[in-house]
Formats: C-alpha cells, sequence, structure tokens
C-alpha cells in the first residue's frame, strides 16, 4: 500500500516573488475588484495567462508598471493577446503584485473544487496578509471548495494553519479509498461504514477507470508548525513523503461555511 499525500518543500524549492510576476501584466478589459478588508489593493479572476485554469491577480493600482519589453512578447503564447495587454495598460498603474493559479479538479465529490497549483507575491509586498485574502477571495467571495496542492514550501503550510483559525472556514483532511484496497469482497455501504467507524465523515464517491473511489474528511490539528490528523492513532497523514501514483491519496479541503 502506497501513500500519496502533501509533499514539504523548503523554502528555496519555489521562491515566487517578483521574478515569477514580472512578465504578467493586467488582462485588457479585465474588471478589477477590490479585496475584502478594506486595503487599496484590487483584484481581477481570469482563465488567461498560463496553464493553470483559473488565476486571481491582485494588483497595485497605485504603481505604475515597467515600461513593456518586445522580449516580454515571447512569454506569451498569444502574441496578439501580448500586445494588446501592453498598449491596454501602458502608462497607467495596476502593476500585478500577485498571483493565485488554481487548476479543475474533475475527480471530487464536491462540484466546482479547484486545487492550489501556485501562490507567490512581490517580496515587497509580503507580511500584509495579502496571500491569506487570495485564499479568502475564492473561498468566501468566490464560494469554491479548495484543495491544498500536491507540494507546499512553509509558507504554504503556514497559509493552511491561518485558514483554519478564520471563523467560517472550515478546514479538514481529506483522503481517498479506492474500492480495490478492500479486495472487492464488501459493498460500498460496508466500506463507507468501516471508515467512518475509524473516525472520518463520509465526503461521496466517484468512478474512475470503473473504479470507485471512496472519499472522506477527518479532523485536523495544529503540529508541529504545520496540520496534522487530529484522530489518533491514525496512520492517515496531511504532509510526507509523495509517491506519484499512490494508492491512498489525502490533503487538505477548505469550504467557507460562513455568512
Amino acid at each position: 500500500m502506497r501513500l500519496n499525500e502533501i509533499d514539504r518543500l523548503a523554502a528555496a524549492d519555489y521562491s515566487g516573488g517578483k521574478n515569477y510576476l514580472k512578465y504578467q501584466r493586467r488582462e485588457p478589459n479585465s474588471k478589477l475588484l477590490p479585496v475584502p478588508g478594506g486595503s487599496r489593493f484590487k483584484y481581477y479572476v481570469t482563465t488567461q495567462g498560463g496553464f493553470s485554469d483559473l488565476n486571481i491577480v491582485l494588483v497595485d493600482p497605485n504603481v505604475k508598471i515597467d515600461p513593456p519589453n518586445h522580449t516580454d512578447f515571447y512569454r506569451y503564447q498569444d502574441l496578439n493577446r501580448a500586445e494588446a495587454a501592453y498598449a491596454a495598460n501602458r502608462g497607467r498603474g495596476d502593476r500585478v503584485i500577485g498571483k493565485l493559479s488554481l487548476d479543475k479538479v474533475n475527480n471530487f465529490p464536491l462540484p466546482n473544487t479547484y486545487m492550489v497549483s501556485t501562490i507567490t507575491l512581490a517580496e515587497e509586498y509580503r507580511g500584509q496578509g495579502l496571500s491569506l485574502a487570495l485564499y479568502g477571495i475564492v473561498l468566501a467571495s468566490m464560494r469554491v471548495p479548495l484543495l491544498s496542492g500536491d507540494a507546499q514550501t512553509p509558507g504554504g503550510r503556514k497559509a493552511w494553519i491561518n485558514l483554519a483559525t478564520i471563523p467560517g472556514c472550515d478546514v479538514v483532511g481529506w483522503v481517498r479509498f479506492p474500492h480495490y484496497l478492500f479486495k472487492g469482497k464488501e459493498k460500498s455501504d460496508q466500506v463507507i461504514q468501516h471508515i467512518i467507524n475509524l473516525g472520518a465523515d463520509y465526503l461521496g464517491d466517484y468512478s474512475k477507470f470503473g473504479q470507485t473511489n471512496y472519499v472522506f474528511t477527518f479532523p485536523i490539528k495544529l503540529g508541529k508548525s504545520e496540520l496534522v490528523n487530529a484522530i489518533k492513532n491514525s496512520v492517515i497523514q496531511v504532509y510526507g513523503r509523495s509517491w506519484h501514483g499512490g494508492d491512498i491519496e489525502s490533503g487538505l479541503l477548505a469550504r467557507w461555511t460562513g455568512k
């Protein structure tokens, strides 16, 4: 039996920051919305500008963007759209200072669920709670269920600790079991009840390649600098070494339950 958990990354494994954002320009005709909390910052939501399915882009409307450089165009797949983006933003404010990229999760019991791909802020904007604000936009404003990515830096693990402390934000662990681990002899309701008896809650199931997969949630608590399984003596972990194609998959799930 193999486990596929969230892999721990060192801070140096993904630095992000200005180098990651320097080719990002505000999309033409994107609608800017105020970041909740009354700050001066704005954001917009787009399906463009990268390989992820959904991007929440944070901008500072008081800071001018850098003049466009012709070599920047080669960072875009669509050169016409890139040139239009530069032309629309030349001489304006709205410098991109942060970005949360999400991938759609097709096989999960909760509809419209996304998984974190990357999140980053320009270095001079860190320490102001803006990473948490990006998560809050997805959860509280867009009401999108959010799964943690399959790898996290120390900053990412801290962000999920902070999410778990926010009133109205429900953060739990989740785990997926394929039916074949039970040798196919037990019926679905027997498998579900067996896992519930261990202290988990049944979330739902889905079928992939003719195989039923059962998804459960479990309570979490604060461990040493990260969230851990709160079920006593459980072998299911939140963080650990990741094996691709693991028989059992686990991670973190955040949902907005507040008003």
